[in-house]
């Protein structure tokens, strides 16, 4: 989360973290899930992060769905996230999932 508080701390918090272009803040979630899902396609763990945590609490458009989460999150810390090794490791310690449960 490093990142975020130096991109805030820079006076850029009306722009996107990723393509540093102005936000709407009056855009529908749609468009903010759309602009999320290309970053997820890059590879970008802060973005698959973010799409985790819609899937494990469930957002407009977004049914909830815990597994997902947890994949999403596995792939992550594959790419070396902390934020995502921590939500597994809150995964594991309600023992509702196992390690060998998540995808690889």
């Amino acid at each position: 989360m490093g990142c975020i508080h130096s991109f805030c701390k820079s006076g850029n918090i009306r722009k996107c973290l990723f393509c540093n272009a102005e936000r709407n803040r009056n855009a529908p979630f749609e468009e903010y899930i759309e602009q999320v899902r290309k970053r997820v396609e890059a590879n970008d763990p802060g973005a698959i992060c973010m799409l985790a945590e819609c899937y494990q609490f469930g957002r407009p458009g977004i049914a909830r769905d815990e597994e997902k989460a947890m994949e999403l999150y596995a792939r992550a810390a594959d790419l070396g996230s902390s934020f995502a090794h921590c939500h597994l490791g809150l995964y594991y310690s309600t023992g509702r999932f196992e390690e060998r449960d998540v995808p690889l």
